[in-house]
C-alpha cells in the first residue's frame, strides 16, 4: 500500500502540466529572495524603518521650535486655556522625541518610539490612524524582546522564517505585464492574488494524485476504494505546495539564515484594531489551512470520477471556488453572503487573508471584515467540506438504500396488516351485517324479499338473458 502510494505521488508531481505549474511558481517567488542586499549598518538607523530614524530628529527639530513659538505667543497672550493645552502636548512630545533621539542602543530606540506612538494613537483624530499607530508601538515593543531587534524590509535581507511569513509581491511582474498588455487598467497590485502561487501547484497535483489513485487498479475502470485516494491526492498537492517554497527558503537561508520563530509581525484587522503575531505562529497556520485546502481539492476530485466518471466537472468547480477567492468583493462590506462566509471554503483559499502578516510593517488584511473568520474556523470548515464532499457517493448510495429498504418494509407490513384486516372474525361478521343493511334501504329489488313464483309458468333457458320461454306446465288434475 505505501510502496503504491508512493508511486502514485511521484507519477502526479511528473505529470507535464504540474511540473510546469510548479516550475513556474517556484520561479517566481524565489526571484524576490536573489535582490541584492545592502549591507547591514551597525547604526541606529538601520533598526528602524528606512528614512523613519532622519525622521525622528526632523520631527524632534520642528517641534521644538514650535513649542518656543508658543511659549513665547502665551507669554504675549496671558493664560488661554486653549494654548496652554496646545503647548503642554508639545512639550510632552518633545519630551519623547527627545528621548528617542538620545538613545544609544536599539532595545532602548525601539522602545522610545513605541512609547510616542501610543501617545499619538490615544489623540488620533481617526480610528484607521489609531490603529496604524497602535499596531506599529506593539510590533516595535516585541522587536525590542530579540536577539536581534531590527526591521526587516529588504527582502534579500530576510530570514527564511522571515520571508516565508511575510508578502513578498512575487507575482507584481506577471500583474504590470497583464496591465501593460491593456487586460487590466489597473496599475497597482496590493498583493491579493499571491496565494495562486501555492493554490493552483496544490489543486492540480490534488486532482492527479486522486486520478491516479482511483485508477491505479485499471486505467479505465474505477475500483472501488474509500479515503485512499483523497489522502494520497492531499499528500500530492502538500508537496507540490512544499516544492514551491523550497528554493526561496534554501536561498534565504543560504545568504541570512534560518531567522526567529518569535520575529513578530503586526498588520491591521480592517475593523479599527491591529493583531501582532509571530512568524512561526503565522506559518504554522499556514500551512495546516493549505492542508486543508489539498485534502478540499482532492476530495472534489474523488466526487468528480465516482459521479460523471472523469475529472472534468471537478476541474471546472475547482476553478470556479478559486475564481471566486480572486474577487476581491467576497472580503469586502459589498458581499451580500458576509455574515455566512465564514462558514464556506472560498474564504479560506488565502491564508494570507486570515492569518494576516506582514508587508513592511503593516499590511492590511481584508478577510477580517468577515465575521468569524480565523485559522481555526478555516481548517474546521475546510475539513469538515472535505469530509462531506469525499462522502458525498456513499451517503448518496446508503440514502438510496435506505429509502428502498423503508419503503419494501412499509408495503409488506401494510400487506401483512391488510391481511389480517380482511381474515379477522369481527371484519365478517361487520361485512355481513353491513350487507344486510344495504338490502333494507328504499329501492333496492330486493328490499322486500324475493319475488313470488306464478303457478303454472316457469322459465326456460334463463341462462340466456332475454331468451326465455314461458309455456304452461302440467300440473295434476289439470286438462291436458
Amino acid at each position: 500500500m505505501a510502496r503504491r502510494a508512493r508511486r502514485t505521488v511521484l507519477s502526479a508531481l511528473a505529470h507535464p502540466l504540474v511540473m510546469l505549474l510548479v516550475f513556474t511558481a517556484a520561479l517566481l517567488y524565489v526571484r524576490p529572495a536573489l535582490r541584492d542586499a545592502a549591507p547591514r549598518a551597525d547604526s541606529l538607523a538601520a533598526i528602524l524603518p528606512a528614512g523613519q530614524y532622519e525622521t525622528l530628529f526632523q520631527s524632534y527639530e520642528s517641534q521644538r521650535s514650535a513649542l518656543e513659538l508658543l511659549d513665547a505667543q502665551i507669554g504675549r497672550a496671558g493664560g488661554d486655556p486653549v494654548l496652554e493645552r496646545q503647548r503642554d502636548q508639545l512639550a510632552d512630545n518633545v519630551a519623547l522625541l527627545g528621548r528617542a533621539c538620545e538613545a544609544e542602543e536599539a532595545r532602548e530606540l525601539l522602545r522610545a518610539v513605541a512609547t510616542y506612538d501610543e501617545r499619538l494613537a490615544e489623540r488620533s483624530q481617526t480610528a484607521h490612524n489609531g490603529a496604524y499607530l497602535g499596531a506599529e508601538a506593539t510590533l516595535y515593543r516585541a522587536l525590542a524582546e530579540l536577539d536581534d531587534p531590527r526591521v526587516i524590509e529588504n527582502s534579500g535581507e530576510m530570514p527564511a522564517v522571515v520571508y516565508l511569513a511575510t508578502n513578498q509581491f512575487a507575482l507584481a511582474p506577471v500583474v504590470f505585464a497583464i496591465s501593460d498588455l491593456g487586460f487590466a487598467s489597473n496599475t497597482t497590485y496590493d498583493g491579493s492574488l499571491e496565494f495562486l502561487l501555492w493554490v493552483v501547484p496544490l489543486a492540480a497535483a490534488s486532482f492527479a494524485g486522486a486520478c491516479l489513485s482511483e485508477r491505479a487498479a485499471a486505467p479505465v475502470c474505477l475500483r472501488l476504494g474509500s479515503a485512499h485516494a483523497v489522502v494520497v491526492g492531499a499528500v500530492c498537492g502538500c508537496v507540490a505546495a512544499a516544492v514551491v517554497v523550497l528554493p526561496a527558503a534554501v536561498v534565504s537561508t543560504l545568504r541570512n539564515g534560518v531567522g526567529e520563530l518569535a520575529y513578530p509581525l503586526a498588520y491591521l484587522n480592517g475593523v479599527g484594531g491591529s493583531v501582532v503575531s509571530s512568524a512561526g505562529t503565522l506559518l504554522g497556520q499556514r500551512a495546516l489551512m493549505l492542508v486543508a485546502s489539498a485534502l478540499f481539492f482532492s476530495a472534489l476530485a474523488h466526487l468528480s470520477l465516482r459521479l460523471a466518471r472523469r475529472a472534468v466537472p471537478g476541474v471546472l468547480a475547482a476553478a470556479g471556488v478559486v475564481a471566486l477567492a480572486v474577487q476581491p468583493w467576497w472580503f469586502s462590506r459589498s458581499n451580500s453572503l458576509l455574515d455566512a462566509a465564514c462558514l464556506i471554503p472560498v474564504t479560506y483559499l488565502d491564508p494570507f487573508r486570515v492569518t494576516g502578516g506582514g508587508a513592511s510593517t503593516l499590511v492590511s488584511t481584508p478577510a477580517s471584515l468577515i465575521p468569524g473568520a480565523g485559522a481555526g474556523v478555516g481548517v474546521l470548515v475546510l475539513g469538515l467540506s472535505a469530509v462531506l464532499v469525499a462522502a458525498a457517493p456513499k451517503l448518496a448510495a446508503l440514502l438510496a438504500s435506505t429509502t428502498c429498504r423503508w419503503r419494501l418494509v412499509t408495503a409488506c407490513d401494510l400487506s401483512s396488516c391488510l391481511g389480517g384486516l380482511f381474515q379477522a372474525r369481527w371484519f365478517g361478521f361487520v361485512a355481513g351485517l353491513s350487507r344486510r343493511v344495504l338490502t333494507l334501504l328504499a329501492g333496492d329489488p330486493l328490499a322486500h324479499g324475493p319475488p313470488s313464483r306464478r303457478p303454472g309458468l316457469t322459465r326456460v333457458g334463463a341462462s340466456q338473458r332475454g331468451s326465455g320461454v314461458r309455456f304452461p306446465v302440467r300440473t295434476r288434475g289439470s286438462p291436458t
